[in-house]
C-alpha cells in the first residue's frame, strides 16, 4: 500500500470550501490516486464509479478555473501542479526514494521545468512582467482604510498591519512568551489595533521596543506576552499618546511635555 502526505488544512482552505461536494471527493481522488510523480491517468468511468456520481473532464476544468490545481495534457493524462513541491521539495538524484520520480517526470517531459521551479510552462518574460503588474494590483486591493475598519467585523481583523506586530513580537521576543492562540483572539486584535493607531502605525518604534524588552534580565526572569507589552504601554500613556517620531534607533513618543524612548516606556512599566 503505498503512503503520502495529506493537506490536513485543505478544509480551511477558502477555495476548497466554496467546491461542491461532488468536487471535494473528486479533488481528494486525484490527490490520492496519482501515481508518485503527481500524474492522474484521467479515468473517469473508473473515478465516477468509486464516487458514485457523474464526473466529467468538463467539470474538472470548470472546478480548475475556481482554483488551478491541474494541468491537462494533451494524452489525456492529468498532472497536479503541486504534487512534487508538497510531497518531496527539492528533488535529488542523490536520494534514493527520489530516483524512481525523476525517472517519471523524465517519460512524461516534465523533469526540466519542475526541477527549475515552473508548476506549468517556462514563462516568457512578458509573461513574467504581466504577473508583477497584476501582483501589485492585487496588493492595492488588499489594502484597507484603517480609518474606517469596524472593529464589529471579526473579518476585518486580520489587517496585514496587525500581523506585522505578530511578526516583530515574533522575531523580536524570543525571551517573552511566544504567541499559541493569541492570533485569534479578537479582543487582542483590537488592543493591537488601537496601540497601532496611538503610535500612527510606527512599526520602527514597535521592533525597538520588542528589541529592548527582549533584552530586559527581569523579563528573561519573568517572561511576558504581547497583550502584557502592549497594555502596560497604554497605562503610561494614559490613552494620550501624541505622534511617535522615528529617528533610526533613537526613536522617541511624546505624553504632554515629556518625551519617552522604548527605554524609557519599559522603565515606567517596572521592567
Amino acid at each position: 500500500m503505498s503512503k503520502r502526505f495529506v493537506d490536513t488544512e485543505i478544509w480551511q482552505k477558502e477555495w476548497f470550501q466554496v467546491l461542491t461536494l461532488k468536487e471535494k471527493i473528486l479533488v481528494k481522488y486525484i490527490f490520492e490516486n496519482c501515481d508518485c510523480a503527481g500524474m492522474w491517468n484521467g479515468n473517469f468511468r473508473l473515478a465516477s464509479f468509486v464516487i458514485g456520481e457523474s464526473v466529467t473532464i468538463e467539470e474538472l476544468k470548470a472546478l480548475n478555473d475556481k482554483k488551478e490545481l491541474f494541468e491537462f495534457l494533451p494524452d489525456g493524462k492529468i498532472f497536479i501542479l503541486d504534487f512534487i513541491n508538497f510531497q518531496y521539495g527539492n528533488l535529488s538524484d542523490k536520494c534514493k526514494p527520489h530516483k524512481p520520480i525523476i525517472s517519471l517526470l523524465k517519460k512524461y517531459g516534465l523533469f526540466e521545468r519542475v526541477l527549475k521551479g515552473y508548476s506549468k510552462g517556462i514563462e516568457t518574460l512578458e509573461e513574467k512582467e504581466k504577473e508583477k503588474e497584476q501582483e501589485k494590483e492585487e496588493e492595492k486591493e488588499k489594502e484597507i482604510d484603517v480609518e474606517s475598519l469596524n472593529f464589529k467585523n471579526p473579518d476585518l481583523m486580520f489587517d496585514r498591519n496587525i500581523e506585522k506586530v505578530f511578526n516583530e513580537y515574533e522575531s523580536r521576543c524570543k525571551n517573552c512568551l511566544p504567541l499559541k492562540f493569541e492570533k485569534r483572539n479578537l479582543e487582542l486584535r483590537q488592543e493591537i489595533f488601537q496601540f497601532l493607531q496611538m503610535i500612527k502605525f510606527d512599526f520602527e518604534y514597535i521592533a525597538e521596543l520588542c528589541g529592548k524588552a527582549n533584552e530586559l534580565k527581569s523579563i528573561y526572569e519573568n517572561p511576558i506576552d504581547l497583550k502584557a507589552l502592549i497594555k502596560n504601554h497604554e497605562r503610561i500613556f494614559n490613552g494620550f499618546y501624541a505622534n511617535a517620531k522615528s529617528n533610526g534607533s533613537k526613536n522617541t513618543t511624546k505624553t504632554g511635555n515629556k518625551t519617552l524612548t522604548p527605554d524609557e516606556v519599559l522603565e515606567k512599566a517596572g521592567w
